[in-house]
């Protein structure tokens, strides 16, 4: 039973794109349905944690922007942060949904008892996971992911 779900946040919460502006500074998108669906997931009873590679002025605004019971930036050993986050947690890892989408998510897609990745994941990561979604990071992926959670929970 999935009590834990792990998200890396560029390429899934995000397209994966750095937009900049004149001035030099990055922004990136967010899908506002994305946005909705890791609240609900939360609200849903599921304990919410991210992994990401990068630490930079933006992932501060994602610490900030959900309520997430592990927040884990500038991480590139993400399997070893996930094995970490399960100790810490006491949630054995079969019960740890982890969502990711490039080279750092391979091993931690597949510790976690069920690895999920975007469609617009590398084929690496596509190879591992458990399942693929039909949406693409930034694109609705975590409201798919929202909704397959919603539904299991229903089997249950």
């Amino acid at each position: 039973m999935i009590k834990l779900v792990v998200f890396d946040i560029d390429g899934v919460l995000t397209d994966g794109k750095i937009y900049v502006d004149e001035n030099g500074r990055e922004r990136k998108a967010l899908l506002m349905t994305d946005v909705d669906a890791v609240n609900s997931i939360k609200k849903s009873g599921y304990m919410i944690a991210a992994i990401t590679g990068e630490d930079t002025p933006m992932t501060e605004y994602f610490k900030v922007r959900f309520k997430w019971d592990i927040f884990i930036p500038g991480c590139k050993d993400k399997e070893s942060a996930l094995r970490a986050m399960s100790d810490e947690l006491n949630i054995d890892m079969e019960d740890i949904c982890y969502i990711g989408d490039g080279v750092y998510d391979i091993a931690a897609v597949k510790a976690a008892g069920f690895g999920i990745c975007p469609q617009n994941a590398i084929d690496d990561v596509k190879a591992v996971a458990d399942m693929v979604l039909k949406k693409s990071g930034g694109c609705g992926c975590i409201d798919e992911l929202r909704m397959f959670l919603d539904s299991v929970r229903e089997s249950e």
